[in-house]
């Protein structure tokens, strides 16, 4: 996982391996001269792109954290459905 800082995303998306983008997480904090949140254009590009962008800082730090919980190979694709009848998981 890379992460970047303001200003660092055109240099590490040229850096990213094979040019991919997997993930965006931009939490607004700032306006600019037209009003427009900062990170505006990075959020814009994400979803014109088609790749989960997330806002929230609160959910952004949940997801971080359920990924680390998990080594890539305990991570899996699981159908909708398949997930919707195995019901409520307990939480740790």
């Amino acid at each position: 996982m890379q992460l970047c800082r303001r200003g660092e995303v055109d240099r590490r998306r040229d850096r990213a391996p094979g040019g991919r983008v997997d993930l965006v997480i931009n939490t607004p904090k700032e306006y600019d001269e037209q009003g427009r949140p900062d990170g505006y254009l990075i959020r814009r590009r994400a979803v014109d792109a088609g790749i989960p962008l997330i806002t929230d800082l609160k959910l952004a730090g949940a997801i971080v954290e359920a990924l680390r919980s998990k080594r890539p190979d305990e991570l899996g694709v699981v159908a909708w459905g398949d997930y919707i009848k195995r019901g409520p998981v307990p939480l740790r």
